[in-house]
C-alpha cells in the first residue's frame, strides 16, 4: 500500500494518505485535484465534489495563502520598477513560493519581469502608461492564493526649460553723483532666479532693485537670469559724473603799470576737464595756470571758467593796469586841447538816447594816419621859424591837377615843392582868404560849407568865429619837418606858443616853413572847439580835433571823443551840435544830421566782444567819449582819424576789431549844447 501511494504521488501529482478506520480497518484516501478516491480491502467507490474554493479549508482544515503584490507606485520613462510581494503569507506558515505574471502594459511596451518566482522581481517601464502585475503564491502542500494586482505607472520625462534670456533697463544711466538707478528686469523664457553685480563691488538677487552710486565713475553693471535649464547675462554701463568744479584761481599782481606780467594760478575744487581763462583784453588761454601781459593801459576783468561733464562755474577778478606815466592833474592842451566841458572832452551822459542807424552795420569801416583827411599836428616854440601865410583860393585843384609855369607842367605837393613851383604859388596868392575875382572880399569861413539843403554856394550861421576875428596873425612859428596831411585836403595844425592852434586846409609848406592854403584860422586850444570855431572840416569843426595821438593806443588811455569822416549815404543835410554846416552839393542819402554823435552804448560789454587790447582802447573811447562825424568821406564807408604819421595805430587784427566796433554803435540822439553827450551824469569824470 506505501509502494501505491508513493507511485501513484509521482505518476499523477496527487496526494495519498493512509489511514485507519475506527474498527481498525485500512482504508486509502487519495486526493487528485478536486476527487477524492477511497480505497479498501472491501470495495472501491469514487466521489465527484464541486470544485473546492481555493480559499476554503480542505477537508482537512488546510487553508490556501495570501498573495500581496504590493502598492502601487508611479515612475518615470526609463525607471527601473522593482515589485515587493513581501506581503504575502501562509496562514498555517507554511512556506510559499512566488508566481509574478504581466497582466497588461501599454502599447509598444517591451518590459519583462525579471526573476518573476522571487519575492521582487523587476522590470524597466520603457513606455509612459499603466504596467498591470499579478502575483499568485502557492503553500508547501500546493495550495495556491487568489491573484494579488498591482497598477505601476509610468510618466513622460518632462524637457527641461530653456535658459532664460537675460535683460534689463536702467533709469537713470547717467548723472551726477550720488545717482540712484531703478533696474527693471525684463528677461524672457521664465527666469527663476536673478544675480545683479552693480560694478562697484555690490551685488543682490531680487528681481528689480535699485542701486545707489556715490562716485564718479563708468560702471558696468551684469544681470544673470537662470532657471533649472541654464542662465544666461546681460551687461550695461551706468555713468556717473562727478559735481560741476567750483572755479577759483589767484592773480599776480593785480595791477601795475604797462607792460604788466600777471601770472594767474587756479585753485578751483572738484573735478576739472578744462580751464577756459579770458583776460578782458581780448587774449584768451586753455592752460591751466596762464601767465598774461597786458601790453596797455584800463582796467580788465578775467574770467575763469572750469568745467566737467555735469557742467561749468566761472569765477572773476579785475587787474588794473595804469600807463606808464599817470596823467597829469592839469592837461597840456597841445595834447589833449578844449576844455573839460567842450564836446571833445566831455563824457557820454547817463541821460543818452541811444539810436540804431540804418545800413550803418553794412558798411566798410577803417582808420588813416599817414594819408587822406588825417592831419598834421605840431607844437612849436618861439625858437621854431617863423612863416607867413599866404592864400589862394585855387589850392584845391593845383594840389589835385598840378600847375603849369611858363608852357611847362608841374605837380604841386603839399612839402617838398621845387622853388620854381613854391615861387608860382607865392606870386599867385594873396595876404586874406580873398573870395575868387575880389579884392576886398574876405572869407569868413570855408566855401564848401553851407546851412542851405541843397545849397551849391557856402552859407553860414551867424555868430561863427570868422578866420581873421579875435586872433589871426600872418606870421607863425612852424617847427621843422611840419608837413600837411599828404592829400588835397592838406590839413595842418600848429600850436602856437600862445595856445591858439593855425588850423589850415589845402596847404603847402614851403622850403621856408611859409604855407599856402586856401583858408586858415586860429582856433583857441582852451575854448570849446565846436562848429563856431570855424575849424576847417565842412562841419565848421576843427581839423584836429578828435584825432587819435600818437602814444594813446600803446598808454592804452584815450580820453576824447574819436573823430571820423562818413559816407554821404548815411548822411542828411542837417547840422547837429557841435557842427553846424555840412558840404555844398552834398549828395547826401542818409538819416544821420553832420556833427552827429555815435557811441557804445552802457548795457555793451566790450571786454565780451573779442577784441584786442588795442582795440578795447578804442571801444572804451567810444563809450566813455564817442565818435564825432566832422566831414563827408570815407570812400563810401566811415573812416577813423589819427594824427598824421601815428606809429602806433596799426595793429594785427586792426579790420576785425573795427567791424566789431561798428556794429556797436548807435547814435546819441539827443547829444546837444544844452545836454553834452546825452545829459545826466557823466559816466566818467570830467578832466581837469
Amino acid at each position: 500500500m506505501n509502494q501505491f501511494l508513493i507511485d501513484y504521488h509521482r505518476t499523477i501529482g496527487g496526494r495519498a494518505k493512509l489511514m485507519k478506520t475506527i474498527k481498525g480497518k485500512i482504508r486509502l484516501t487519495v486526493f487528485v485535484q478536486n476527487t477524492i478516491f477511497v480505497i479498501t480491502p472491501f470495495f472501491i467507490f469514487s466521489l465527484f465534489l464541486s470544485v473546492i474554493p481555493a480559499n476554503a479549508t480542505n477537508i482537512h482544515g488546510n487553508k490556501p495563502p495570501i498573495a500581496n503584490a504590493g502598492t502601487a507606485q508611479t515612475v518615470t520613462v526609463g525607471t527601473v520598477v522593482h515589485l515587493n510581494g513581501s506581503g504575502s503569507y501562509d496562514p498555517q506558515g507554511q512556506s510559499i513560493t512566488y508566481k509574478w505574471s504581466m497582466q497588461g502594459k501599454p502599447s509598444g511596451s517591451t518590459a519583462t519581469l525579471a526573476n518573476p518566482t522571487t519575492v521582487s522581481p523587476s522590470f524597466t517601464a520603457d513606455v509612459a502608461g499603466n504596467y498591470v502585475v499579478s502575483l499568485a503564491v502557492t503553500d508547501s502542500m500546493g495550495l495556491s492564493s487568489s491573484p494579488s494586482r498591482v497598477t505601476e505607472t509610468a510618466t513622460s520625462i518632462p524637457s527641461p526649460p530653456s535658459a532664460p534670456v537675460a535683460s534689463f533697463t536702467a533709469n537713470p544711466t547717467s548723472g551726477q553723483a550720488p545717482l540712484s538707478s531703478q533696474f527693471t528686469d525684463s528677461s524672457t523664457g521664465t527666469p527663476t532666479s536673478w544675480s545683479w553685480a552693480f560694478g562697484d563691488g555690490t551685488s543682490s538677487t531680487a528681481q528689480n532693485p535699485s542701486h545707489t552710486y556715490n562716485g564718479a565713475g563708468t560702471y558696468g553693471v551684469t544681470l544673470t537670469a537662470s532657471n533649472s535649464g541654464g542662465s544666461s547675462s546681460k551687461s550695461a554701463s551706468i555713468t556717473v559724473n562727478p559735481a560741476p568744479p567750483v572755479a577759483n584761481f589767484t592773480a599776480n599782481p593785480t595791477s601795475g603799470t604797462v607792460p604788466l606780467a600777471v601770472q594767474f594760478t587756479d585753485s578751483s575744487t572738484g573735478t576739472v576737464s578744462s580751464c577756459s581763462w579770458n583776460f578782458g583784453d581780448g587774449a584768451t588761454s586753455t592752460s591751466q595756470n596762464p601767465s598774461h601781459s597786458y601790453s596797455v593801459a584800463g582796467t580788465f576783468t578775467v574770467q575763469l571758467t572750469v568745467s566737467n561733464v555735469s557742467g561749468s562755474t566761472s569765477k572773476t577778478a579785475t587787474i588794473t593796469v595804469n600807463a606808464s606815466t599817470p596823467p597829469p592833474s592839469s592837461r597840456n592842451l597841445y595834447w589833449q586841447p578844449f576844455s573839460s566841458n567842450s564836446p571833445w572832452n566831455h563824457p557820454i551822459g547817463t541821460g543818452a538816447i541811444y539810436t540804431s542807424v540804418a545800413n550803418l552795420a553794412n558798411l566798410a569801416i577803417g582808420l588813416r594816419t599817414g594819408d587822406n583827411w588825417t592831419c598834421g599836428i605840431y607844437l612849436a616854440s618861439t625858437t621854431d621859424r617863423q612863416g607867413t601865410l599866404y592864400f589862394r583860393n585855387d589850392m584845391w585843384t593845383l594840389l589835385a591837377s598840378g600847375i603849369t609855369i611858363n608852357g611847362v607842367h608841374y605837380p604841386v605837393y603839399n612839402s617838398g615843392n621845387p622853388p620854381v613851383v613854391e615861387n608860382a604859388l607865392v606870386a599867385g596868392a594873396h595876404d586874406l582868404p580873398y573870395k575868387s575875382g575880389s579884392s576886398g572880399a574876405i572869407w569868413p569861413a570855408n566855401f564848401y560849407s553851407t546851412i542851405t539843403p541843397g545849397a551849391s554856394s557856402p552859407s553860414w550861421p551867424s555868430g561863427i568865429h570868422q578866420a581873421t576875428a579875435s586872433y589871426f596873425s600872418r606870421t607863425f612859428n612852424i617847427p621843422v619837418g611840419a608837413v600837411p596831411s599828404p592829400d588835397t585836403d592838406g590839413n595842418i595844425a600848429i600850436c602856437q606858443p600862445n595856445g591858439w592852434f593855425l588850423d589850415c586846409y589845402d596847404a603847402v609848406v614851403l622850403s621856408n616853413g611859409s604855407i599856402v592854403c586856401s583858408i586858415a584860422s586860429y582856433i583857441d586850444s582852451a575854448g570849446s572847439g565846436d562848429g563856431y570855431s570855424s575849424g576847417r572840416r565842412a562841419s565848421l569843426l576843427p581839423s584836429f580835433a578828435g584825432q587819435i595821438r600818437q602814444g594813446e593806443i600803446t598808454g592804452g588811455v584815450i580820453q576824447h571823443a574819436l573823430v571820423c569822416n562818413m559816407s554821404a549815404t548815411i548822411l542828411k543835410e542837417q547840422a547837429q551840435w557841435p557842427a553846424v554846416c555840412w558840404d555844398t552839393n552834398a549828395g547826401y542819402s542818409g538819416t544821420l544830421p553832420m556833427g552827429a554823435l555815435l557811441a557804445i552804448p552802457q548795457s555793451v560789454n566790450i571786454n565780451s566782444l573779442g577784441l584786442t587790447p588795442q582795440g578795447l582802447v578804442l571801444a572804451r573811447a567810444m563809450q566813455n567819449y564817442g565818435l564825432y562825424i566832422s566831414d563827408r568821406g570815407g570812400s563810401g564807408g566811415m573812416t577813423l582819424l589819427a594824427e598824421l604819421k601815428a606809429t602806433d595805430v596799426r595793429w594785427t587784427n586792426q579790420s576785425n576789431d573795427l567791424n566789431i566796433i561798428k556794429k556797436n554803435l548807435k547814435w546819441v540822439s539827443n547829444n546837444s549844447a544844452t545836454t553834452p553827450g546825452g545829459g545826466g551824469t557823466p559816466i566818467v569824470p570830467l578832466l581837469p
